[in-house]
């Protein structure tokens, strides 16, 4: 291919090289901005959230769809004979358990999970930690949520015989239903800092914000571009019979 005073004259193995690196780049690009919106998504779901009116699950348990991220206000009694030990969670480089309580609905036969914080697990970790929790009937709120999630699930949901408290590995709803006497919602509530029987609690946060994807995303797209120019210098060639 002839430009100019120059001949385009690429060869096999830099063609081949070029044409396997720009769709990856390109795709790693997109999968940033891909991840920018998603950040951004969660980011004005938990705002929507906090902006709507409360929830009360008294009055019966809605989809997750219609109540996640929202205030959930709820009246009834924990159940401290039943609790679930989220394992492998970290607060401040420490490895320990989120404490999901089932709170017993007043007036209903169905329960909520409540996700009581973070606690601090033991060096020997068939020591577990003294979660009880009083059974008098109050009043609990917080955000409506899935819990922590995990990248790959693998191997069974629960550690040990299956005595109680129960250490868990994933927020396995469909687990955590089987396990207990009782029906429980497909999500928890994440109680309110400031109540008390809590243990310590921070809202959960995307790993990165949108505007860090974003800069990985120029970052992909910028490599791309500078491939394709190194590719094309490369191999243009000026004409011999050029003056």
């Amino acid at each position: 291919m002839r430009i100019s005073s120059y001949e385009f004259r690429p060869g096999i193995v830099s063609t081949l090289a070029v044409a396997l690196v720009l769709p990856l780049l390109a795709a790693l690009g997109v999968w940033q901005l891909n991840r920018a919106q998603a950040a951004r998504d969660y980011l004005e779901s938990v705002e929507a959230g906090h902006q709507a009116a409360p929830i009360h699950l008294d009055a019966g348990l809605p989809d997750y769809s219609k109540v996640h991220h929202r205030v959930a206000i709820a009246r009834g009694r924990y159940d401290s004979a039943h609790q679930f030990l989220l394992d492998n969670q970290v607060h401040e480089a420490r490895v320990g358990y989120h404490v999901l309580t089932p709170l017993r609905l007043a007036g209903s036969d169905a329960a909520v999970l409540v996700d009581r914080g973070w606690v601090p697990a033991a060096f020997d970790r068939s020591v577990l930690p003294d979660v009880t929790v009083s059974e008098k009937e109050r009043r609990v709120s917080g955000i409506v949520d899935k819990g922590p999630s995990v990248g790959i699930r693998l191997g069974k949901t629960y550690i040990g015989a299956g005595d109680w408290p129960r250490r868990i590995l994933y927020a396995d709803f469909k687990y955590m239903a089987e396990a207990l006497p009782y029906p429980i919602a497909p999500y928890l509530i994440r109680l309110d800092p400031q109540a008390p029987d809590g243990f310590i609690s921070e809202p959960p946060t995307p790993a990165m914000g949108p505007a860090r994807h974003l800069g990985y995303a120029v970052q992909w797209f910028a490599l791309a571009t500078a491939v394709a120019v190194i590719y094309l210098v490369v191999n243009a060639k000026r004409r011999s019979d050029d003056n």
